[in-house]
């Protein structure tokens, strides 16, 4: 027997094939093949071959039943037809036997298969049911091949996929068979271990730390569970005294159970790691100047306090803030400010020991841990060290800044008892004296006073949710008329136990940043209000004078507040007027005199009151937006002849500047009669009426205008 036709000998039946998972597979084609040659030649009654033509010479022939030389010769004359179906095969002048073939699509291409007869048959019928079988093994064959052909590529675009991502990862990849010896390492794996070659596990690991080596082995012999991954940074100290950071992770694959592979990636991830550790580090530290940073506070205190009770000493908390940063930076600019924090902050450090903290806890303020102190005595001397070393004249870019600060401290465990914390009663002793360039230790009377405080804003808060603060209007008469020309609005709170309070036993709320703009708005909606219904009761009423607090000056929205209510009452700019008091015209100047700008601009009067008793009054007059002056009362209830000589002055000057004047405090005969004389033509004060409720002013001003139309005549 020659070796081709051993090749094409078959199994006379195909044997049953197990497929991956254990189920019944398709037997391979070539036995189908074969299968099919001898049906065919059963269907056809006469020998056949049954083959596949290329560009082989000779054809392959997958399976022959009958003479294999004399079908080989059949095979050699085979000449591709124009289409398929029965056709004779031909050599030189002789017809060596005929053919039945079929074409079926191989990817981009086309294949024939065909069975080899030695005569034409006499029957048609077994032919045609044989081209049917062969054109459905034909359909079989192509659809496996494309089949096979979307796995192949699905495969190659999957290992691109993978190589690319592992490429970006910058990582190497490790691969351990069955065996523990059956180790594969990729050249990036190798160079990122320093390693020439890996054959082994234990050539692996000899790249990691002694103390890392078995935990990776343990990952890469039994866990992790397949599809879990194991992953651990390993750390590997450099002769010169760095570190390289090795990640390693750890994952079996899932697949057959006799041929589980374990991958390893390792990626060296030094910088990432050291990324890591600085923004620790900055985290910690404040950008500017370098000093821990506020959320660093109670990990130290508590350690000093620990440290304190461990060793029977004492710890201290300096809370210090720079005196009227806002201003400084509005005048000197950021970067100039910037500088004063970093001085303030090299001049602290420079005064205490290494074994104490200086923090950054704010913009302006700073915070100093003493650890460890012998007695209260060396932490006050520190504290008055410290506080007299930041008073002082700090040059920045060639310009002398002056710069100022306040302290406040507390001792542990002197000042904390009954629940209060160190840092508590150290902000207790600074918010005492800041702004004040002064320094001072917690005591009880000051921690009584803020919460005394407290509990003070606290009533407020309540009293307003319950409406209890009112707008109260005072009249403003024409002294030569007695005619009501407008109103003074004045705020008042109708406590439920005192009865009526005026704003001396609420004064400090109305400088209050929490409450303050709150509690002035009540008189300024109620002001707007009042307005509406007294056009409505067709009262005369002049206008109605509202004083606008400093809380309320130095919000960006007033003027926007104020113009909602002008829409939402009715009310003409012409009806109100704003009193301002001078001081405030030096308290965050761009946006309090912006808002009163804008004020003036849209039409609204403002005046200036308590006038004579601020700062650099005659400076304020000259301001464009003030229209009217206000005496204040200390002058005008003053029977001293300065006072009156003042009072004159200041009605002469009003009417050489075109301003208008009101006299406030009027509270007898005499002093109306005295300033009709020198010329005052508008007043208030108790000689004509207190501030009444809205009820009583619209009552007051509805019979003071029937007097004058009685006396005038104008009555019917």
């Amino acid at each position: 027997m020659t070796q081709r036709e051993a090749e094409w000998r078959v199994p006379p039946v195909a044997p049953p094939i197990l497929g991956a998972k254990g189920d019944l597979a398709l037997p391979p084609l070539y036995l189908r093949t074969a299968e099919l040659a001898r049906s065919f030649a059963a269907l056809c009654g006469a020998p056949a071959a049954l083959f596949t033509p290329t560009a082989d010479d000779p054809p392959i022939i997958h399976a022959l039943d009958g003479d294999s030389a004399a079908h080989e010769r059949r095979g050699a004359a085979w000449v591709a037809p124009a289409k398929p179906g029965l056709h004779p095969l031909v050599r030189g002048d002789q017809v060596v036997g005929f053919a039945v073939s079929v074409r079926f699509a191989v990817g981009p291409q086309h294949q024939w298969m065909a069975a080899l007869l030695p005569a034409m048959p006499d029957d048609r019928g077994p032919i045609d049911r044989a081209v049917a079988v062969m054109e459905g093994i034909a359909a079989a064959a192509a659809s496996e091949w494309s089949a096979s052909a979307r796995y192949m590529a699905r495969l190659e675009t999957d290992l691109f996929v993978r190589e690319t991502a592992v490429s970006m990862a910058r990582a190497g990849v490790v691969t351990i068979g069955v065996a523990a010896t059956d180790l594969r390492a990729d050249d990036r794996s190798l160079s990122i271990l320093r390693l020439s070659e890996a054959p082994t596990l234990d050539c692996l690991l000899s790249a990691f730390a002694p103390h890392d080596r078995a935990t990776i082995r343990a990952a890469c012999a039994a866990a992790p569970v397949p599809g879990r991954t194991f992953c651990k940074t390993c750390e590997i100290d450099r002769a010169d005294g760095t570190f390289r950071a090795i990640r390693v992770r750890v994952q079996r694959l899932e697949g057959d159970p006799y041929d589980l592979e374990t991958v390893i990636t390792v990626s060296d991830v030094t910088d990432e790691v050291a990324r890591i550790r600085a923004n620790l580090t900055l985290a910690e530290r404040d950008p500017l100047t370098g000093l821990y940073n506020r959320g660093q506070l109670d990990r130290i205190v508590n350690a000093a306090t620990e440290a304190a009770q461990r060793t029977n000493t004492m710890a201290g908390l300096l809370l210090i803030r720079v005196d009227d940063f806002p201003d400084i930076m509005r005048r000197h600019g950021r970067t100039s400010s910037d500088a004063l924090i970093r001085f303030m902050a090299r001049a602290v450090s420079n005064l205490v020991r290494a074994s104490d903290s200086v923090i950054r806890l704010g913009e302006a303020d700073f915070g100093v841990v003493l650890s460890e102190a012998t007695s209260s005595a060396g932490i006050a001397e520190r504290a008055r060290v410290v506080f007299e070393a930041l008073q002082t004249t700090v040059t920045i870019e060639e310009t002398p800044m002056e710069a100022s600060a306040s302290l406040g401290f507390a001792i542990y465990p002197n000042d904390t008892q009954e629940g209060l914390d160190l840092y508590g009663a150290a902000s207790y002793a600074l918010n005492e004296k800041a702004g004040t360039r002064q320094f001072s230790r917690f005591d009880k009377k000051i921690r009584q006073q803020r919460e005394s405080e407290i509990r003070f804003i606290d009533e407020i808060r309540q009293a307003l949710t319950n409406r209890e603060f009112q707008p109260f209007f005072q009249p403003k008469v024409d002294l030569e008329t007695g005619l009501v020309v407008g109103f003074e609005a004045l705020c008042r709170w109708r406590h439920p136990d005192r009865g009526v309070l005026t704003p001396g036993a609420f004064w400090p709320a109305l400088e209050s940043p929490i409450v303050g703009a709150d509690l002035s708005n009540v008189t300024l909606i109620g002001s707007f209000q009042a307005a509406n219904m007294f056009r409505k009761m067709e009262l005369d009423f002049g206008h109605i004078a509202i004083n606008l607090a400093t809380q309320q000056l130095m919000k960006p929205d007033l003027v926007d507040l104020i113009m909602d209510l002008q829409l939402r009452f009715e009310v003409q700019p012409s009806e109100i007027t704003f009193e301002i008091l001078e001081n405030v015209l030096f308290r965050d100047k761009d946006t309090i005199t912006g808002n009163l700008h804008r004020l003036s601009q849209v039409g609204y009067r403002l005046a200036l009151d308590d006038f004579g008793t601020g700062f650099a009054s005659l400076s304020h007059v000259r301001e464009p937006f003030i229209r009217e002056v206000k005496v204040d009362r200390s002058f005008v209830t003053s029977a001293t002849p300065s006072s009156q000589q003042i009072v004159t002055a200041i009605v002469h000057m009003a009417r050489k500047l075109n301003l208008s004047l009101v006299a406030e405090g009027i509270e007898d005969e005499e002093t109306l009669r005295k300033l009709r004389a020198i010329g005052c033509k508008v007043g208030q004060g108790f000689v004509f009426a207190p501030a009444l409720p809205f009820e009583e002013a619209a009552e007051f001003l509805g019979r003071q205008r029937r007097i004058y139309e009685l006396l005038s005549g104008t009555c019917i």
